[in-house]
């Protein structure tokens, strides 16, 4: 069998867990590995009012899918008030953004192709080299080394 096309299931706190200084963590239940190649599924814990700057991905599609809490999901020229069970697809080449409301909350994240959970890999790992929270032209230079380019930067 191809690599990623064998059956494969996790358990809730089985995958890799990647925290970060703002206090979000992300979970991955499936990436390049796994999948062939064809995704990265995550699980997205993230804090009050918090979520990553505008950005568009060159070749990735991605899909947000809101488990608890409340996002303001910017997509395009929309802001979607998404709550529980909100579905949200992201074309590539599409600019985004989500935020949290007042209080934590809860999302899958699906990107198609695989090979974005190096992403968190490695803004976790700069992190922990400058001892916190990156800055935006820190998060930009590691988010290009994986197809995601800030609006504006």
């Amino acid at each position: 069998m191809p690599l990623g096309r064998s059956p494969y299931a996790i358990r809730r706190g089985q995958g890799p867990v990647f925290d970060f200084a703002n206090g979000n963590q992300v979970e991955l239940k499936a990436g390049r590995e796994q999948s062939g190649g064809h995704l990265t599924f995550i699980e997205g814990t993230h804090m009050p009012h918090t979520g990553p700057p505008l950005h568009v991905h060159d070749d990735t599609d991605e899909i947000f899918y809101v488990l608890e809490g409340s996002y303001a999901i910017t997509c395009g020229e929309k802001i979607f008030d998404a709550g529980p069970g909100t579905f949200c697809l992201v074309p590539r080449g599409t600019s985004h953004r989500f935020e949290t409301g007042s209080e934590p909350g809860r999302m899958l994240l699906l990107y198609a192709p695989g090979g974005f959970e190096g992403y968190f890999e490695e803004r976790q790992r700069e992190e922990a080299r400058h001892g916190g929270v990156l800055s935006v032209d820190q998060l930009a230079s590691v988010g290009r080394k994986y197809g995601m380019n800030l609006v504006d930067h």
